[in-house]
């Protein structure tokens, strides 16, 4: 009788799903280019009133910056925590494949009698759970802690020039969807 080979090997329809890319931000997609021609404009507006708080000494022109900086957040902000889910549930649906894939494996390790492979799998199984667990409040995380750097640096005198809203749109080009 012919012994059973010890590995499993991908079926033809399971082999495309791994070389799938978690998708990112292109500088071509239409919401990126309309938050970043609105991030310019953000920034061209603050940089004004940063200008102006030179002039009056940052009387009136700081409860004015906290106010539209803080608007600027919201909309800035929010665009980029929704695009950040977004690429998120992506890296979700491939890992919640990849959860699956290792359930069937560790079923056909079991059926030909690879019992320590199938603890092995198992164990391996519970972490990338636990790592799928933790995706949504990670993007959120990422979202505020990125954004609310740029609200604070807005805030602050002089510093309010740099155009910080632009920078920031620029780099969720690099993100992908952790």
């Amino acid at each position: 009788m012919p012994e059973q080979a010890a590995t499993v090997e991908d079926t033809p329809e399971e082999a495309p799903a791994r070389q799938e890319a978690v998708p990112g931000i292109s500088p071509f997609d239409i919401d990126w280019l309309m938050m970043l021609a609105f991030a310019m404009l953000a920034d061209l507006i603050t940089a004004g009133i940063t200008l102006f708080g030179i002039i009056d000494l940052w009387t009136i022109s700081t409860g004015v910056a906290i106010a539209v900086d803080g608007f600027f957040f919201v909309i800035i902000g929010g665009w980029a925590w929704w695009r950040t889910s977004e690429m998120g549930k992506s890296k979700r649906q491939q890992q919640e494949a990849t959860i699956k894939r290792m359930e069937d494996q560790i079923q056909k390790l079991q059926k030909i009698g690879q019992k320590e492979g199938a603890q092995a799998a198992e164990q391996g199984l519970k972490v990338a759970q636990k790592a799928l667990a933790g995706l949504a409040r990670k993007a959120f995380v990422k979202a505020l802690a990125r954004f609310g750097a740029v609200l604070l640096g807005k805030i602050i005198p002089i510093i309010g020039i740099i155009p910080f809203w632009t920078i920031s749109v620029f780099s969720m080009l690099w993100e992908k969807g952790e």
